[in-house]
């Protein structure tokens, strides 16, 4: 082991942690389990055994590799942003965070085809996604389309149709469309995380919108997006994508979603993505279930 793997007063594990962020964990598997969800009518034992070993491809296994393929070609914008993690501060050692990223995501997407081959295409889909949203030469992190693109594909849709595809092999396209539409909670999620990294993106060629249009004007168009977002969601049970039913649910969630967006927007120098990113995660959590639990037969 390379003398940069050894603990050097904290726990090797700790760094290992950072690296992977179990927190971008959860939202690809909520994806699943709506996907998952909205394609049964029947939850027996076989269902939670497969959805919950989807789940767990889809996110501990996948996303940590992409995570770890992210940090190692990141280190040194890193190194201006964040320079405390794990590799730009040598805590690990680049190469071995190389090539057990590759590893990781060989074994999920091998797995995958133990739960049904028409899951395991869109495993593959999104370990590519994953893997190329940061490496060259596609690397689409390097432009706020490619992000903005990849991003909700990444942890939305794909999961959302691959979850379906485990249990009913036709797609549907409502799917798809509401798909498209929720996962656009993701985009707005990841356009705030982009506010703290101005500078070191900047410096390095890497254009996020705020880089690339300034924080205010992202913040005002953003405003208004969320708001006609919001109301989009309102309209899903009109629109005949879920059961009738659930017009209450989505007036709540569409509401909660505008006003949180534009308090989030009317100051984006106070945006600290730990704090703010949780409540964006719990209302795309709620439109997972309401999604899925409208759309069982």
């Amino acid at each position: 082991m390379d003398k940069r793997d050894a603990p050097k007063g904290e726990s090797i594990l700790k760094h290992w942690r950072e690296l992977t962020r179990p927190v971008t964990w959860v939202t690809s598997p909520i994806g699943i389990f709506c996907g998952a969800l909205a394609a049964s009518s029947v939850l027996d034992s076989s269902w939670y055994y497969k959805t919950i070993a989807a789940m767990i491809i889809s996110g501990p296994v996948l996303i940590s590799g992409g995570q770890m393929i992210n940090h190692y070609f990141d280190m040194e914008i890193d190194r201006i942003n964040k320079p405390h993690r794990p590799l730009p501060s040598g805590k690990l050692n680049p190469k071995t965070v190389l090539y057990l990223s590759f590893i990781i995501a060989a074994v999920g997407i091998i797995l995958s085809f133990l739960l049904s081959t028409e899951f395991a295409y869109f495993s593959i889909i999104e370990a590519f996604l994953i893997y190329a949203y940061s490496v060259p030469p596609f690397r689409f992190k390097k432009h706020w389309l490619g992000e903005l693109t990849s991003i909700p594909l990444i942890y939305g849709l794909i999961p959302i149709l691959g979850g379906w595809a485990i249990f009913n092999p036709v797609i549907p396209f409502n799917l798809v469309l509401v798909g498209i539409l929720i996962s656009l909670t993701i985009s707005f999620g990841y356009s705030i995380k982009d506010f703290e990294d101005v500078e070191g993106d900047a410096k390095h060629g890497v254009k996020t919108l705020p880089v690339a249009y300034g924080i205010q004007a992202v913040s005002q168009v953003g405003s208004i997006l969320s708001v006609l977002i919001g109301l989009a969601y309102i309209a899903i049970p009109y629109l005949g994508l879920v059961k009738p039913g659930f017009e209450l649910d989505f007036l709540v969630i569409g509401v909660a979603f505008a006003i949180y967006m534009n308090w989030l927007f009317s100051n984006p120098k106070m945006i600290d993505i730990k704090k703010h990113l949780p409540p964006i995660l719990l209302l795309y959590t709620l439109l997972c279930y309401f999604i899925g639990v409208g759309w069982m037969r």
